[in-house]
């Protein structure tokens, strides 16, 4: 569960060796909630650098930072821990990049000064990340040391902040290291903590004494501080808020997760994945659940997304009138011209300019006599000319027989 809010003072100590006339400046100091202890910035050789380290409550270096000046009073550099360079603005520096507090500073010529500020900080530390780095404890190369950049030089999986040989040296694994039970680090489930049996009960990684949810193989998934095997809803956030947790209907699963939250469905079956349950849902294979309102669901529905309780369909193609670009073509539009066949002059051919030359009602691109009024389209000889413009319909191959007479026999 949730450790208790931890509310820390942060002691930053500005020294500073001045080489100037007197004059004031303004220094912007940086933190962030989840560092605890003090900042230390002393000038141990001010023309040269400036060193600000950072310890925990215990007096352990936690990291340190080097600033080096062009001039004490010109840009200054802060070369980071992972060797990262920022550029910062006239005296000013930052702790892992992270804005901060603005502390007045007044300085005399030749004079060391110091000014102790205390900053009060809160963070709040989850079951799950013991030292509120923010890496999960089962994550986490040192799950008590706070270390959010989890640097790891040697690559054993403990973190160099709590590797007693970070750089890979031998060590001789005994009972005296880490934690005296015995169990070399590497292979203990709990490397800080006393668990000589390393019971597991949940077989998570996690040895008992050290795991939030000792019984719970998924530990608290959601982050609600709620172990899983507690948690009517493990994969969703749901902190301190009763109604979210209460199941109503008891069928195991809590209100904020139940896809029928009045209904007895420990299934959960959802068909159509709209995030209703089945045994609730009005429109069991419609994901939108009648969008239009209609009373209809999409799935029977001839116009889903159209208000059309009455379903009128007068081409009977399926497809409602008031959503149909040809409600009186069942074809709509075979030809894809653009023209309903209704009113299109060649409704199996695309003509969309719809010319006709002979104003008989059939588009040139299928009129079998384009510039002869023909609107029967009579073609006795079936060869696709009419009989209008045919000049021998009873012959589809035309054939035309020319006599010539011998007058002197």
């Amino acid at each position: 569960m949730k450790k208790n809010l931890k509310t820390q003072l942060l002691y930053l100590l500005l020294m500073f060796v001045f080489i100037s006339s007197p004059k004031t400046e303004i220094i912007s100091t940086n933190y962030y909630k989840d560092i605890f202890g003090k900042v230390t910035l002393n000038d141990v050789d001010a023309p040269e650098g400036t060193l600000i380290q950072v310890f925990d409550l215990a007096g352990n270096l936690r990291g340190k930072v080097v600033t080096e000046d062009e001039g004490f009073f010109g840009p200054m550099q802060s070369f980071l821990p992972n060797d990262e360079i920022v550029n910062l603005n006239l005296l000013q520096f930052q702790i892992n990049g992270i804005n901060a507090k603005t502390v007045n500073r007044t300085e005399s010529a030749n004079k060391s000064t110091s000014t102790l500020i205390e900053i009060n900080l809160e963070a709040e530390c989850y079951a799950n990340d013991f030292d509120c780095d923010g890496i999960l404890d089962s994550e986490d190369n040192c799950p008590e040391s706070y270390n959010p950049e989890q640097t790891d030089s040697d690559q054993d999986g403990v973190g160099n902040f709590c590797d007693n040989s970070p750089y890979g040296t031998t060590l001789k694994c005994d009972t005296q290291w880490p934690d005296f039970d015995g169990i070399c680090a590497n292979v203990d489930n709990c490397p800080t903590r006393p668990n000589a049996d390393q019971a597991d009960s949940d077989n998570d990684g996690i040895g008992d004494v050290c795991d939030i949810c000792p019984n719970d193989t998924i530990n608290d998934p959601d982050g609600d501080r709620i172990c899983g095997e507690d948690d009517d809803c493990p994969y969703v956030y749901t902190p301190t808020c009763p109604e979210c947790i209460t199941d109503r209907d008891g069928d195991g699963f809590g209100n904020v997760c139940d896809n029928c939250e009045y209904v007895f469905n420990p299934e959960q079956i959802d068909t159509d994945d709209d995030g209703i349950g089945d045994i609730c849902d009005n429109c069991l294979f419609d994901y939108y659940n009648d969008a239009d309102g209609d009373g209809i669901c999409g799935n029977v529905d001839n116009c889903p997304f159209d208000n059309n309780p009455e379903q009128i369909d007068t081409d009977g193609d399926k497809i409602g009138d008031l959503c149909d670009e040809c409600p009186n073509d069942s074809l709509n539009d075979g030809d894809q011209d653009g023209i309903c066949a209704n009113i299109d002059n060649c409704p199996t051919l695309p003509n969309a300019n719809q010319t006709d030359f002979d104003n008989d009602g059939i588009g040139d691109a299928c009129d079998n006599c384009p510039k002869d009024f023909n609107p029967d389209q009579i073609d006795n000889d079936g060869d696709g000319r009419g009989a209008l413009c045919d000049c021998n319909d009873n012959d589809p191959e035309n054939i035309i027989v020319v006599w010539y007479i011998d007058k002197d026999g």
